[in-house]
């Protein structure tokens, strides 16, 4: 692999349309400005191959990592001192370039280095620098025998609440597969044990086979304890369990988050708070998701999405198909939103096979929101499986904490979500929704089908 100072140029882009950026880059990169500096000019950029000794693989990004364009490019193109200090080129509209050489009205500035990750010792060298910026460049299966293991206790987490994780992960669609932790005494466990400010994006994360992580409290596949990031277009499948409270597959405990187009496949056991995305949620939008599987606490609080809100919580063009279980507050969607709380739950679609409530029946169970003690709270156009069995029994339409009746049929049909839902249907992130033509349920763009 080519050293990952020399792979590296970013591009930020300032006050420019992204057609003119591009063609300001092609002019920078193959030299075709007119004036300047004729010296620069003098070789032939179709020249370069991957065998020339002078020759760079330069990966130019954008500010949220995801890849611009690759180009091989000779020294005198770029500034080889520049390159090999990370500089990140921005421009502002008056931007001229002229023969390889940046000249009128030009800023630059340092920025820290991309860093690419190939394989699980480079991916546990994340904990040694918790604000990196990062790309993962392939697969990852993890080895329980390597770095980053402990023969008994499984995967260290990534960053803890003294030392978070605060940098950007793009995974571009990758998979790290393998992870398993058993902390039954600790909180804040996942691949990242702690997140604060981060972003994480186009990642996939697999349990091992026959084991599962495991914890106290706070336990998500992917994050554990999330304050105030982003976590887009990843998902998680396998098991997880914690005996204390915020079990979830993609985050434990999220405060002030942002998640979007994210799913959760597989099996999530709480002593009590247990969901499908998020255990606990306080001021976190989740948008564009959904689960399957199981969720289950062995006392309180279990929902499809989330299993515990507080306030400034919006749950929104999500499903859940999960079965779930638990002793009371257990909801399809959401289990309990909590007294002086503010929770929005809108255009969602609970396809539960079934909610059940051991102990307590018929109590604090419904097919949205198993209990609602919030001071403000907005339930809009939810819609229910019409067959679902609740405690048992079927439920009919007219209360808001149970959602529209249809039909299993009618959620096979992609204007059930996009007509009366209003979800986006496209392929891309806006417009994230997919669905076969021959039934089935919706899923993903970026899933692999």
């Amino acid at each position: 692999m080519f050293n990952s100072l020399n792979k590296i140029g970013v591009l930020a882009l300032f006050k420019l349309k992204s057609s003119v950026f591009l063609s300001l880059l092609a002019i920078f990169l193959i030299g075709c400005g007119g004036g300047g500096n004729s010296s620069q000019n003098d070789s032939n950029p179709k020249e370069c191959n991957s065998t020339a000794s002078n020759c760079h693989t330069v990966s130019f990004y954008d500010e949220d990592l995801s890849l611009i364009e690759t180009q091989l490019v000779k020294e005198g193109q770029i500034d080889p001192s520049k390159l090999l200090s990370g500089v990140w080129y921005r421009a502002n509209e008056n931007l001229q370039i002229t023969s390889y050489t940046l000249t009128d009205n030009v800023s630059f500035y340092e920025a820290p280095n991309v860093i690419e990750i190939t394989d699980q010792a480079e991916l546990n060298a994340m904990r040694n620098k918790l604000d990196g910026r990062y790309v993962l460049l392939n697969d990852i299966a993890l080895d329980g025998s390597k770095k980053g293991f402990s023969s008994s206790e499984g995967w260290e987490p990534i960053g803890n609440a003294a030392n978070p994780f605060t940098g950007i992960l793009n995974a571009k669609h990758h998979v790290i597969s393998g992870l398993w932790v058993k902390k039954p005494n600790a909180d804040d466990i996942g691949l990242f044990g702690y997140t604060v400010n981060a972003k994480i994006k186009n990642l996939g994360v697999k349990t091992a086979e026959g084991k599962e992580v495991a914890g106290l409290s706070n336990i998500g596949v992917i994050v554990g304890h999330s304050y105030s990031s982003s976590i887009i277009n990843s998902y998680s499948e396998g098991n997880l369990s914690g005996t204390g409270p915020s079990i979830a597959g993609i985050v434990g405990y999220s405060i002030n988050n942002n998640i979007s187009n994210g799913y959760f496949k597989g099996n999530s056991n709480a002593g009590y708070t247990s969901g499908g995305i998020a255990g606990s949620a306080d001021g976190t939008t989740i948008i564009n998701s959904y689960s399957l599987g199981s969720v289950k606490s062995n006392t309180t609080n279990a929902g499809g999405i989330v299993g515990w809100a507080k306030s400034g919580v919006m749950i929104k063009n999500s499903y859940s198909m999960a079965s779930i279980s638990g002793k009371q507050r257990t909801g399809g969607i959401l289990g309990y939103a909590i007294a002086n709380s503010s929770v929005t739950l809108k255009n969602n679609a609970a396809v539960n096979p079934s909610i059940t409530v051991v102990d307590s029946p018929n109590t604090n169970i419904h097919r949205i929101v198993g209990t609602i003690e919030a001071t403000s709270y907005i339930l809009s156009n939810n819609f229910a499986l019409e067959s679902m069995s609740v405690n048992g029994r079927t439920v009919s339409e007219g209360n808001e904490k149970d959602g529209k009746n249809k039909a299993d049929i009618k959620f096979k049909q992609q204007s059930t979500y996009e007509n009366e839902l209003g979800w986006g249907f496209g392929d891309d992130d806006e417009n994230p929704w997919k669905m076969d033509e021959n039934g089935g349920y919706p899923y993903l763009y970026w899933e692999k089908r």
